[in-house]
């Protein structure tokens, strides 16, 4: 079963049920003497999405491929010998799941190509998909953090020693969530946060600048570089909405957790801006700021390229829910009746597994691609992208594309934070009409980018 229509909207629900109901009791829960909820938020939400994909594999996971990535992981950790113990001003944590063969990591590049030295914390590939080349200078890997919380996990399961909280097997019972799978996720936090404090031993440095500071190990990392007066730095690394279950709350201001948050979030837009300021208190109104759109710096070297047919690419995001099913049958109507339209659909990298490729091929009797190219050769291959709210759709905006928004919910615009959202309710010939090339750059996002990473 793929993921149901409203799945976020009701994890969304769950977390804001919980944060009401238990408003004291979540300000209460410690473990190890330390405040832990932000960590156990985010294993439940974890926790609520993969029980809905328990049907298939979140990731291709053959014995081939998890040899590669512990032989990945290895390999990394014998690659900290060459690491230089410089005290260098910035500290990028990178990730190899998200690198380009050109680039390097694609989030942080913008900030990088701006660094004249820096120290890269890497994060090796924990799926066996993208770029293992790694471009960046001074690497440190994190692999061994891995390793270690491998061998605890398998130590605590195989001889149920999970240390266990009243409060938890309470929230456990009442939301029918697995305790094995959230005690196992604090383990993984105690984990990095007592390695990544051995790590920034190591190397010195004034500021970190990361993405995604919400999942374990980054909330391990975050709470330790703030715990040595470290100045940390997050940039926004996707369009988030206002079902958003990362970064917006619903209890009140803790002080005790403001530890888990970046001193600074560094985001695309004035949307996106002031999103946060509404739904997060734990980012302080001057200290979110908005930078521009980072990925536009690669998507500059991309050139067009003569097509005789016009290229649909569907993105439904995480879900293939029944709104883009009737969109993509409705496309295949219009492709088997005009043979210049061709269609593809790309998912989330996170979910793409054999058994949705042949539930796709399935499904659709073969009529449409599936779309696994690097995400820059996606950019420059197809004319219009239609989807909810994926980042390859601002990408795609961005150098001038055609992109169309799918209504699931009722023209809900603040679901996609663009300048100019295209909604469609329905999908027509007349929908798909040539138009100019318009290679229109937002230079003045790269200046901001550009201009904010020398004031830091």
């Amino acid at each position: 079963m793929l993921l149901n229509d409203d799945t976020k909207i009701n994890v969304s629900n769950i977390l804001k049920d919980i944060e009401k109901k238990y408003s004291n009791e979540i300000k209460l829960l410690k473990i190890n003497g330390q405040y832990v909820w932000p960590v156990v938020r985010y294993s439940i939400r974890n926790y609520l999405f993969s029980k809905n994909r328990i049907d298939y594999e979140v990731r291709l996971s053959s014995k081939k491929e998890k040899f590669e990535i512990m032989l990945n992981m290895v390999f990394n950790i014998f690659r900290n010998v060459k690491y230089k113990r410089i005290n260098y001003k910035y500290t990028l944590l990178e990730c190899q799941d998200r690198n380009d063969q050109e680039f390097g990591d694609v989030y942080t590049y913008s900030i990088r190509k701006n660094l004249k030295n820096y120290n890269t914390i890497l994060r090796p590939a924990l799926k066996n998909n993208g770029s293992k080349r790694v471009i960046e200078n001074n690497v440190y890997s994190i692999s061994f953090g891995y390793v270690i919380f491998l061998i605890k996990s398998l130590v605590v399961k195989t001889f149920n020693l999970y240390k266990t909280n009243t409060f938890i097997e309470e929230l456990c019972e009442e939301y029918n969530i697995s305790n094995e799978f959230i005690y196992l996720d604090i383990l993984k936090f105690f984990t990095f946060y007592k390695y990544y404090d051995s790590v920034l031993k190591k190397i010195k440095t004034n500021k970190l600048i990361l993405y995604a500071g919400y999942n374990i190990t980054n909330l391990a990392l975050v709470k330790c570089a703030n715990k040595k007066g470290i100045k940390t730095y997050e940039i926004q690394h996707g369009n988030f909405t206002d079902y958003d279950n990362n970064y917006h709350f619903h209890h009140e201001y803790f002080k005790e957790f403001q530890a888990y948050f970046c001193d600074t979030f560094l985001c695309f837009n004035k949307g996106f801006r002031d999103s946060l300021r509404e739904k997060n208190s734990y980012f302080h109104n001057e200290k979110i700021v908005e930078i521009g759109f980072p990925i536009v710096h690669m998507l500059r070297r991309i050139q067009d390229v003569k097509r005789t047919k016009i290229k649909v690419l569907v993105i439904p995001t995480m879900n293939l829910d029944q709104n883009f099913i009737n969109l993509i049958i409705n496309l295949i109507e219009l492709m088997d009746k005009h043979k210049h339209i061709e269609i593809a659909i790309r998912f989330h990298p996170n979910v793409i597994s054999e058994r949705l490729i042949k539930h796709i091929n399935e499904q659709f009797k073969n009529k449409v691609k599936l779309d696994i190219s690097p995400w820059r050769e996606s950019i420059i291959c197809y004319n219009y992208f239609i989807g909810e709210y994926s980042t390859t759709l601002l990408e795609a905006d961005y150098i001038g594309k055609k992109v169309l928004l799918i209504d699931t919910r009722n023209a809900r615009k603040s679901d996609f934070i663009m300048d100019h959202p295209t909604y469609i309710k329905n999908i027509s010939k007349d929908t798909f009409v040539e138009y100019d090339w318009n290679f229109n750059f937002v230079i003045d996002k790269i200046k901001k980018t550009d201009n904010f990473v020398k004031e830091i």
